[in-house]
């Protein structure tokens, strides 16, 4: 499996239910900050493949980053906990 930072910004009053429940349909989901997300995909996924599908669920005045993580991490108040987080990155 990959693993995949994915943050995003909605501009205006917009429902971020849709693109929420999108990302969570991935095997692995776990929100870290209001509006980031880690998630783990299948080993051939690429960033611009998880972009893709969440491009369907934004404006196109929204934003998306999707970057890939590999090796360690760090955080402090984040909504995981340090031992949350090794568990999605490893």
């Amino acid at each position: 499996m990959k693993n995949f930072l994915v943050c995003y910004d909605l501009f205006g009053n917009k429902n971020y239910e849709k693109l929420n429940h999108r990302i969570e349909q991935y095997p692995v989901a776990q929100k870290v900050m209001n509006t980031t997300f880690l998630i783990k995909t299948e080993e051939d996924e690429e960033a611009s493949n998880v972009l893709e599908n969440l491009r369907q669920c934004v404006e196109a005045d929204d934003r998306i980053l999707v970057i890939q993580v590999k090796g360690d991490s760090a955080q402090f108040n984040s909504l995981t906990s340090d031992s949350g987080l090794s568990v999605l990155i490893k």
